[in-house]
């Protein structure tokens, strides 16, 4: 089975994943919120 198969893991370790997923969106997220906002500092406004 692969890894991420909800079936091989308890109700709890799914909840973990989750969360873990979630935090990683929210980092990515902020990070390219913080180089755009450089970006726009910098005089021209690209959303990478």
């Amino acid at each position: 089975m692969p890894k991420g198969f909800a079936r091989t893991q308890s109700p709890q370790n799914v909840l973990i994943g989750i969360e873990n997923l979630l935090y990683f969106y929210k980092y990515r997220l902020f990070y390219k919120l913080k180089r755009a906002i450089c970006f726009f500092v910098n005089g021209s406004f690209v959303l990478i």
